[in-house]
């Protein structure tokens, strides 16, 4: 839980008459993650078995065609549903026996087509429409030797300057006719001229955007007949095309999906032997498994009656294991993507999963510390996770809200805050509104004093600065306990930064703030000095860089305080200015939602600083204490990514 999943290397020596069994076994059991082997003496680089290029150009067809026919499947048509792919015995002839590929790519392309004609038809009767108004008009005799056409359309306002700049030319009465439409803001316009004039520059002033016609337009009514004819046709056309493409995934679907499927799984099994090493009678596949599981993958091997052997073998000294995290179900449902996605441990590192499922919380209940927000909280986390059910990430994220809750509410009752009120503030409201009688049930006084962040700023902040110390601290023993069997000399280091934390305070503690005795000073610099240069010999300059940032990294913990107070001085400000009271008449109608919508914002508000700044503190501050998080995920040589057995 503490620890990566233990991994051994190993090696398999195998007859070639063994290949394809053995690749289907391991590819199957899903245990073994298979590197590149590396060549020695006369063995040859792996190749890809004889089969995957047929394999491969059968499942790219396969591929195709199964997402060419998806989109045409029955509404009620469950994809999930059909042909078990391992129930196919040979899936390259079953492949070749599918042929409608080219049929199908036919329709396909005459469907395009039907479907750009069907839109530029639509378009043209758009525009016939429009201009039907001039309906007794042959537009194809506009333009002969002598006479031409202008269609287009000018702004409203733009009206009586064009019709007043063409009246000026000389002859405009013989020379010019325009007819227009009045379309809102716009008009149509359609100016018939005798050649010779030049229209542009009136036309240009004017604003005028021309209209583009079909050359075979005619009259409009006309021509909106001939369109609507054609637009049934194409219409007609396209549904019998889908109507072929649906039969043809109604009856061809699942068995092309279960070929793909199939398909698949036999191009990697035969892609996989380019990473063996292979002689003329052995190949050999190197690779990692758990360490619990070699005696599983041996046993199932006796079945090959000693054509292969298994041998682990150690690892070279620049060659990391991969990194295979298990945790509780709780812990890595909810916290479990932080550590594989903020920079994975090695596989000889801590795994830090469950201490962010522990740390995590409590910090986020130490900024929200309130009891009715923890309860939202709660609520609000129910939501996200029934919401986004589909989501790895966000359903993470949601389930370590939830879990976050119950130490906001804790942390509530230690501050005693109740949506920004006491919980004498609340009883005493209670009993103003008739609910109960502080008399009757004999409480004259608080039942218990908390720690009121408001009222105990310095305190809030001093606790603080010791839970960033102590977590940090925390940090650098894990640390140790990392590099203790790996380099001896850089966890001393790691420990000396806790002297560099403790001789800090206790110094600047006596010498300055006067919190500690000034006894105790000149102990503090000198755990101080011894510390420093500790670091120095184990880090060398680098380290002696980062000694500022550590003062840096422990006041980052203040945020959990200030972040906390801002939200309790709003919660407070909501409740002194919309708090309802019998005394309020009508008015109480309008506070009670108010009041309640205000707090959800800020409690929600609260809530999101408080994972985001829990979860800062944690990833970076604390975490980057004692992991290089430089690990790769085992990914196993599996079916599917489901059976890769990764705990996500």
């Amino acid at each position: 839980m503490l620890h990566p999943v233990k991994m051994q290397k190993i090696r398999l020596f195998a007859l070639k008459p063994a290949a394809d069994n053995l690749i289907r076994d391991l590819h199957s059991m899903g245990i073994m993650e298979i590197s590149v082997s590396q060549r020695a003496g006369d063995l040859e680089e792996g190749r890809p078995l004889g089969s995957f290029d047929e394999i491969s150009k059968q499942h790219v067809r396969m591929r195709g065609i199964k997402n060419a026919l998806l989109q045409f499947l029955p509404k009620n048509y469950e994809t999930g549903a059909g042909i078990d792919s391992s129930a196919i015995p040979d899936s390259i002839s079953s492949a070749k026996g599918i042929t409608i590929d080219s049929r199908l790519k036919e329709l396909q392309e005459e469907r395009a087509k039907v479907e750009n004609s069907l839109s530029r038809l639509r378009e043209e009767l758009l525009l016939a429409n429009r201009i039907s108004y001039f309906e007794n008009i042959d537009f194809t005799a506009l333009e002969t030797k002598t006479t031409g056409s202008v269609l287009g359309t000018i702004r409203r306002e733009k009206l009586a300057d064009l019709q007043e700049a063409l009246a000026k030319v000389p002859g405009s009465e013989s020379a010019f006719k325009m007819l227009y439409l009045i379309e809102g803001d716009t008009v149509l316009v359609l100016i018939l001229y005798k050649k010779g004039y030049d229209l542009d520059p009136i036309l240009n002033v004017a604003g005028l955007i021309r209209i583009i016609l079909p050359q075979n337009l005619g009259y409009p009514q006309k021509y909106i007949l001939w369109l609507l004819h054609e637009i049934k046709s194409n219409e007609k056309r396209e549904n019998e095309i889908q109507s072929e493409i649906s039969s043809m995934a109604a009856e061809h679907y699942s068995r092309v999906s279960a070929l793909e499927s199939q398909l698949s799984v036999e191009a990697d099994r035969a892609e996989i032997a380019s990473h063996f090493s292979s002689s003329n009678l052995v190949f050999i596949i190197e690779g990692w498994l758990k360490k619990a599981d070699v005696a599983v993958l041996e046993k199932s091997l006796g079945k090959y009656d000693g054509k292969v052997q298994l041998q682990e073998i150690r690892a070279s000294h620049d060659e990391a294991p991969p990194t295979f995290l298990e945790n509780p179900t709780s812990a890595a449902n909810s916290v479990q993507f932080m550590t594989e996605d903020f920079s994975l441990p090695r596989a000889s590192e801590i795994d830090p999963t469950f201490i962010f499922f522990v740390t995590v919380p409590l910090l986020y209940g130490m900024i929200v510390g309130d009891v009715i927000y923890g309860i939202m909280s709660i609520f609000i986390a129910l939501f996200f996770m029934k919401k986004f059910a589909n989501s790895l990430l966000m359903s993470s994220v949601s389930k370590l809200w939830l879990f976050s809750s119950i130490p906001a509410i804790l942390f509530g009752l230690i501050f005693d805050e109740w949506a920004g009120m006491s919980h004498l503030h609340i009883l005493e409201i209670l009993e103003k509104w008739g609910v109960l009688s502080l008399e009757t049930l004999g409480i004259h006084e608080p039942l218990y004093l908390g720690l009121s962040r408001l009222h105990n700023v310095a305190t809030l902040l001093a606790i603080m600065l010791y839970v960033g110390m102590i977590h940090l601290a925390f940090g650098f023993i894990i640390g140790a306990i990392n590099e203790w069997h790996h380099n001896k000399k850089h966890a001393i280091g790691k420990l000396a930064w806790i002297g560099v934390e403790l001789g800090g305070y206790i110094t600047i503690g006596a010498f300055v703030l006067n919190a500690v005795p000034a006894d105790l000073g000149p102990f503090g610099g000198a755990l101080l000095g011894i510390s420093t240069i500790l670091i120095a010999w184990s880090e060398g300059a680098a380290g002696i860089l980062e000694l500022p940032g550590i003062a840096g990294n422990v006041f980052s913990y203040l945020a959990i305080a200030i972040v906390g107070l801002v939200g309790t001085i709003l919660a407070e400000l909501i409740n002194s200015l919309f708090m309802p009271l019998p005394s309020q008449g009508l008015m109480v109608l309008v506070f009670f939602p108010l009041l309640f919508a205000l707090h959800m914002i800020n409690a929600f508000i609260a809530m999101f600083e408080a994972i985001i700044q829990g979860g800062r503190l944690n990833v970076i501050e604390f975490r980057f204490k004692f992991t290089q998080g430089d690990g790769r995920l085992f990914a196993p040589f599996s079916v599917s990514p489901t059976e890769r057995n990764i705990s996500r």
